[in-house]
């Protein structure tokens, strides 16, 4: 893998399979787009919620030329699940970006609107009278 991997952890301990796994789905969207500059992989835990219980944030800041593809967060009680998830979306959205690159995407162009310019009445004759 070509690309720096930059793994950050806030309220979490990241062992050695959780940055296997990270570094294997890094690999892949390299793989997919070959001009990655920069991958920025940020794991973190907010504070408990009654609600959800505890989750894990994970978001991912992928740079290229001319800019950044960026995966806000993916939450999950599993670790593991929100990494697949995040790297999924990231995979989605680099896909995307390099279509749009390629300029593989369709665009739709206005269909031209045809208006009818008003006859000059000079110009018609008037039935039943001379001409």
């Amino acid at each position: 893998m070509k690309l720096p991997l930059d793994i950050s952890a806030r309220d979490v301990r990241v062992n050695e399979q959780i940055e296997e796994l990270i570094r294997d789905k890094a690999s892949k969207l390299d793989r997919i787009y070959d001009q990655l500059i920069g991958c920025r992989v940020k794991i973190d835990k907010p504070h408990r919620s009654q609600r959800n219980g505890m989750t894990y944030n994970v978001s991912i800041d992928l740079t290229v030329p001319g800019g950044e593809v960026i995966v806000k967060r993916e939450s999950d009680q599993d670790l593991r699940v929100a990494i697949v998830n995040s790297f999924e979306t990231a995979q989605r959205r680099l896909k995307e970006y390099a279509e749009r690159q390629r300029g593989d995407v369709k665009t739709h162009f206005e269909k031209p609107v045809v208006t009818e310019e008003p006859e000059d009445e000079g110009d018609q004759a008037v039935s039943g009278a001379p001409a």
